[in-house]
């Protein structure tokens, strides 16, 4: 379906919740780069974009959006839709 989303124009967004991992930060930008996703970085915004500096991958900042879940009014939606793909994903395996 994600590849199908792609193909169609749509971009899709993906979630790292360790956003100030050094793999991750690496990850994210390949994922930009290569106009996969949209990477949603979950952290600490001033450590991210430190350790985005700090890796010489200043270019994420520009398409990547860095969430604090503890103050981010949308807290509630990405829970939400978190728990509903989880359901899905859980009774699809049963």
């Amino acid at each position: 379906a994600r590849k199908a989303e792609r193909d169609l124009g749509r971009r899709v967004n993906l979630v790292f919740p360790e956003g100030e991992s050094h793999k991750i930060l690496q990850a994210a930008k390949t994922i930009s780069d290569d106009n996969i996703a949209k990477p949603i970085l979950i952290g600490n915004p001033d450590k991210i974009r430190e350790e985005i500096r700090k890796l010489g991958l200043d270019d994420l900042l520009e398409d990547a959006v860095l969430v604090r879940p503890s103050f981010d009014p949308r807290l509630e939606e990405y829970a939400q839709k978190f728990f509903e793909k989880q359901c899905c994903r859980d009774a699809s395996h049963h």
